[in-house]
């Protein structure tokens, strides 16, 4: 298992013997009193334990672990590129800031019942994991030759296959002036019109993917609850942003340039 491997540090963190802890807890409970809930943890239990694992308590462990701090990581990168966008398109955030207020003159709090509310919040996310995928490629490994007549292409059984998520967000057929910042893009109207696999933040099963539940909610978490008291600007020009080549996620290489100031 890569956990250890990628996140050495952190295995020697609090935090990580608090989860480990805490996760071993539930499962320990559940076993001990026969229960059963509908979380991710049950799912992870009922599995493993049907394909009869060696040690299904550590492997939920690992897995579960695994998800929190790629979630993390990507929110966090997320959450920067979001900023950077809305500081650098001052109409975008006015008009978020403004959906923010209206939210919030009716709702005491954000919940996962009425964030759906939020459209052009949802919307901005949404172009910023487009523009910025947390997962900028794929690999795949084809169980047979796969034969493409149309574009006279065949790819042999078990050839590795790269695939860049990043250059399919970016392709100008199928997004029109892709290096610019557009929620509209993700409205209702015009969410229909994308074709197939070219939204694919984190690879093309990604709606079945915990994570990416687990960071769109995050994210749009974070950029309420600073646009509900602060509007953010940039402390120098706009530059390309550039990414940083050693990690294997989309990761600026560089602090981006944001400063943020009290609405009044």
């Amino acid at each position: 298992h890569y956990f250890h491997l990628v996140y050495p540090y952190f295995v020697r963190k609090q935090t990580y013997k608090e989860l480990k802890n805490y996760v071993q807890a539930v499962i320990d409970s559940r076993k001990k009193n026969d229960t059963r809930e509908r979380d991710v943890i049950q799912n992870y239990i009922d599995f493993l334990n049907a394909d009869e694992s060696p040690d299904p308590e550590k492997l939920i462990i690992e897995e579960l672990l695994d998800i929190f701090i790629d979630h993390i990581h990507q929110t966090y990168a997320a959450v920067s590129f979001c900023l950077y966008e809305l500081a650098s398109n001052c109409e975008i955030q006015l008009d978020l800031i403004g959906e923010i207020r209206r939210f919030n003159k009716v709702n005491s709090s954000i919940n996962l019942s009425n964030s759906h509310h939020l459209i052009y919040l949802e919307a901005i996310v949404k172009e910023t994991l487009r523009k910025y995928p947390p997962i900028p490629l794929v690999t795949k490994r084809p169980k047979r030759d796969y034969i493409n007549a149309e574009f006279d292409l065949k790819i042999p059984k078990s050839c590795l296959v790269f695939t860049s998520i990043f250059g399919i967000h970016h392709d100008s057929s199928s997004y029109p002036d892709p290096e610019s910042f557009d929620p509209d893009r993700f409205f209702e109207d015009n969410v229909k019109f994308l074709k197939p696999n070219t939204y694919i933040p984190f690879g093309v099963d990604y709606r079945k993917n915990i994570g990416f539940s687990m960071s769109l909610i995050h994210i749009k978490l974070c950029i309420f609850a600073m646009l509900s008291s602060f509007k953010v600007s940039l402390t120098d020009e706009r530059k390309t942003v550039k990414f940083d080549t050693k990690k294997l996620t989309t990761f600026p290489k560089e602090p981006l340039p944001l400063k943020f100031e009290e609405i009044t």
